[in-house]
C-alpha cells in the first residue's frame, strides 16, 4: 500500500512539474513577443540585439520606438531577481514606457494630437516615484536613451544600469556615466534625499556604435568559477568594432 501511495505521488508531482514547465514556457513566449521587431527601414542607422535570459523567463528586457520622424526612445532594464517576480516587473515597466502610454510622450497643452518628448531624466524620475519598493518588493536599473537617427546625436540618462558604450570606428571606445541610484529604492535610503538623474548628451560619427547592456554579460562565470569581467567585454567589443 505504500508503495502505490508514493507512485501515485510522485505521478502527481511529475504531472504538475510539466505543467509548470509548460506556463513558463508559455510566459517566456509572450516576453520574447514584447521585444521590438527587426528594425531594418532606418535610414542611416543598423540596430541589432541579442536577449538570453539564464532562465526561462527573467527580468531582463529592452525596447526600441519612434517618437517622431527621427528621434527614436531606447531603454534596456534590469530588474533584480530572476524568474516570474522580476518578470512581472519588468512586463509592467514595458508597458508603462508604450510610446502612447504618457510617459515618454507628453500631450501638447495647445493641441490633442500633436505630442513632445519627455526628457529621459524626466522619464527616469516617474519612474522612480511609481515603481516603489515597498509597492513591487523590487527594483530595477535602466539606461534610457533618446536618438536622433538623422544626426546621431543622443541623450541619455541612466539608473543604476551598466553605463552604455560608445565603440569608435577610430578604434576607441567611450564609457558613458553610469547615473543615478536604481529605480524603486527611494523608500529604502536612510536620508531623505531628493534623487536627480544626470543626463549625458553624445554624439554618434558614422561607423561609431552605441552599445546598451545588462551586466548578464560582464558577470558571466565560467566552470572554473572566473568572471567575464568589464576589461576582458570592452576588449572584446575593440576587437570586434568592424
Amino acid at each position: 500500500a505504500s508503495e502505490k501511495k508514493l507512485k501515485e505521488l510522485n505521478k502527481d508531482l511529475i504531472w504538475k512539474q510539466a505543467r509548470l514547465e509548460e506556463d513558463l514556457a508559455a510566459a517566456a513566449d509572450i516576453q520574447r513577443s514584447l521585444l521590438p521587431r527587426k528594425i531594418n527601414a532606418i535610414d542611416r542607422l543598423a540596430v541589432a540585439w541579442k536577449f538570453k535570459p539564464c532562465e526561462k523567463i527573467g527580468g531582463d528586457i529592452f525596447n526600441m520606438a519612434q517618437l517622431d520622424e527621427d528621434h527614436w526612445g531606447i531603454y534596456m532594464l534590469d530588474v533584480s531577481g530572476h524568474g516570474v517576480p522580476a518578470a512581472m516587473v519588468a512586463v509592467s515597466v514595458f508597458q508603462n514606457l508604450h510610446p502612447q502610454a504618457g510617459r515618454i510622450l507628453m500631450r501638447s497643452a495647445d493641441s490633442q494630437t500633436a505630442r513632445t518628448m519627455r526628457s529621459p531624466a524626466k522619464v527616469l524620475e516617474k519612474l522612480d516615484l511609481e515603481y516603489t519598493f515597498d509597492r513591487f518588493n523590487n527594483f530595477f536599473t535602466i539606461n534610457y536613451v533618446i536618438l536622433n537617427a538623422a544626426t546621431g546625436n543622443f541623450i541619455c540618462s541612466s539608473a543604476g544600469h551598466p553605463p552604455p558604450i560608445i565603440i569608435r570606428q577610430r578604434g576607441s571606445i567611450d564609457l558613458m556615466i553610469s547615473g543615478s541610484p536604481p529605480i524603486g529604492t527611494r523608500d529604502l535610503r536612510l536620508v531623505e534625499e531628493s534623487v536627480t538623474f544626470p543626463e549625458e548628451k553624445m554624439k554618434l560619427n558614422p561607423g561609431d556604435k552605441l552599445v546598451l547592456y545588462t551586466d548578464g554579460v560582464f558577470e558571466y562565470q565560467d566552470r572554473q568559477g572566473e568572471f567575464y569581467g568589464n576589461k576582458q567585454f570592452q576588449q572584446q567589443l575593440l576587437d570586434l568594432k568592424d
